[in-house]
């Protein structure tokens, strides 16, 4: 998540205005855990903000501290230090195919995924079932690589989920992911349980009937 720059405004100059070289020659203002490779870059005499060098990792919790004792223009110093916290975006899934509910499977249907990010042991927090009893039913997890037909936008991941067994014909499908998957870059949960049903296919039947 490359757009993510913190900005501080103080309610007093804290800089100079001169050059952008004489301002980089300052000391950091703040600094930032856990760590992210980048700069500081002032706004004016009293706003800054944080320029990362690369994408800020996904799914991260990060604390940003102005230490106490930092001086104004005019002399004053901070009284106190001062922090908060912000995290970047947790896993989300941001497409399915087929959609939600489609009452077409075919036995060797597969249902493919679209993450916001990539996403940490995806076959451990899947759970795939067959059936009104809810039997668990056997897959594998692919995490497919984009193509000219099948773009992603930047930082999304594409995982496959195939049947490893035939499903029953006529049968409700049910595919469920936990709320303890997690991003590949960070720590941080989903913290919610996304599921989706479907059917496949079953024998041709009549389901309406009218008069001319």
């Amino acid at each position: 998540s490359g757009s993510i720059r913190p900005t501080i405004t103080f309610s007093k100059p804290i800089v100079v205005l001169g050059s952008v070289d004489d301002t980089k020659k300052i000391p950091p203002p703040a600094s930032i855990s856990p760590a992210i490779d980048g700069e500081w870059q002032w706004l004016g005499s009293a706003t800054v903000e944080f320029i990362p060098k690369g994408p800020v990792p996904f799914s991260t919790d990060f604390t940003v501290t102005v230490q106490k004792g930092l001086s104004a223009v005019d002399g004053s110093t901070l009284k106190e230090s001062y922090a908060w916290a912000f995290e970047t975006p947790r896993p989300k899934v941001q497409s399915v195919e087929p959609t939600k509910s489609w009452r077409w499977l075919t036995p060797k249907s597969k249902i493919n995924i679209v993450f916001n990010q990539p996403v940490a042991n995806l076959s451990q927090h899947l759970k795939l079932t067959a059936g009104t009893n809810g039997i668990a039913w056997p897959f594998e997890v692919v995490q497919v690589t984009p193509t000219a037909d099948r773009p992603l936008k930047v930082g999304q991941a594409h995982y496959e989920i195939s049947p490893t067994r035939y499903f029953p014909l006529d049968a409700d499908i049910r595919l469920e992911i936990d709320a303890e998957l997690r991003g590949q870059d960070g720590p941080l949960h989903s913290n919610e349980t996304v599921t989706f049903n479907y059917k496949t296919y079953g024998p041709m039947r009549i389901t309406g009937i009218r008069a001319c």
